[in-house]
């Protein structure tokens, strides 16, 4: 099914809809066992909000990144649920070196850069209003709602134009941005794989401005965090999960994204458009090769996934 500016817009509602809704859950979820962790830390430990803060967002990005990206390497590991994966050529296997480069960094980023990074942040935070660990979260749903949602609007459309900045100016794709390509196969961890620079403009100021400017409480801003890992970690992983009822009613509410894994696998295997925000890259014309090439029906049978005949249009009608 091709792209129109009516599915584009849907699919933009939809996402947001279940941002709102999953965030808001996720957040009040977490958040009582959350306040008595920073209350034991305070005083039992004498920890600082500060401290307890850098500790909060480290441990948020690590249980992300074991609960999201690392089920997919042992599947590749493994050889679990093959049939998901889109094929690989040759050159789209990443090499032992790649692969070692990747955990090294993974490494640095979750036990170095980023405590460091948390820690320079947490000021900005609190002069943008956030709250304390132990404070209450808003008594009100709707605004816990509103902070989803206008971060995931403030990501789309930052992620969608620093990323389409990069690979607008040839320095700045070959400076900073061909680091992230060397990935022409990604594999879910590579989501984060990336220069210093693109880490903070193109990743993390999208990621988090939106919640810290409109001064998010702690726990709404690791809510919000863990939904963008999650979807990354799977338009990375190289698998399309769809084609089971199972599967394709997970798509349907949202929770699984296998029209974002398709588009963003096609933007790393022939490095051209589908920026990011399908709407934006539709209205902008930033997907004309994918569509050229016949859309996620046509990416799915060049490569190989067992859908490609049978289920892949009936899914990108949901």
């Amino acid at each position: 099914m091709s792209v129109t500016l009516a599915s584009a817009s849907m699919r933009s509602a939809k996402l947001v809809t279940k941002d709102m809704v999953v965030g808001t859950l996720l957040a009040c979820a977490v958040a009582p066992a959350i306040r008595a962790a920073a209350d034991v830390g305070a005083h039992v430990y004498g920890l600082s909000d500060r401290a307890m803060w850098v500790i909060l967002m480290c441990s948020n990005h690590l249980v992300c990144n074991l609960l999201f990206a690392m089920p997919f390497i042992v599947c590749d590991t493994f050889g679990w649920m093959q049939k998901f994966k889109m094929h690989r050529k040759k050159a789209e296997v990443p090499s032992d070196s790649l692969m070692r480069r990747l955990w090294a960094e993974t490494a640095l980023g979750q036990f170095v850069t980023s405590p460091i990074a948390a820690w320079v942040l947490y000021p900005l935070t609190k002069k943008l209003g956030a709250a304390d660990i132990a404070a209450p979260l808003p008594a009100s749903l709707w605004d816990i709602a509103v902070v989803m949602a206008a971060a995931h609007l403030f990501n789309d459309v930052g992620f969608y134009s620093t990323h389409r900045l990069l690979h607008a100016s040839p320095f700045l794709y070959r400076t900073i941005h061909k680091k992230h390509h060397s990935w022409k196969g990604t594999v879910a961890p590579a989501a984060e794989y990336a220069h210093p620079l693109e880490t903070i403009i193109s990743n993390q100021f999208p990621t988090l401005g939106g919640a810290i400017f409109l001064g998010a409480h702690p726990v709404l801003l690791c809510a919000w965090v863990a939904i963008r890992l999650q979807r990354t970690y799977e338009a990375h992983s190289g698998y399309c999960l769809r084609g089971t009822p199972l599967l394709d009613f997970l798509n349907v509410l949202g929770i699984v994204d296998s029209e974002e894994a398709v588009v963003h696998d096609f933007h790393h295997t022939v490095n051209t458009g589908c920026y990011g925000l399908q709407l934006l890259d539709y209205t902008l014309g930033t997907m004309t090769s994918f569509e050229q090439g016949g859309g996620e029906a046509g990416y799915l049978r060049k490569h190989g996934h067992f859908t490609a005949s049978s289920t892949a249009g009936a899914v990108g009608k949901m």
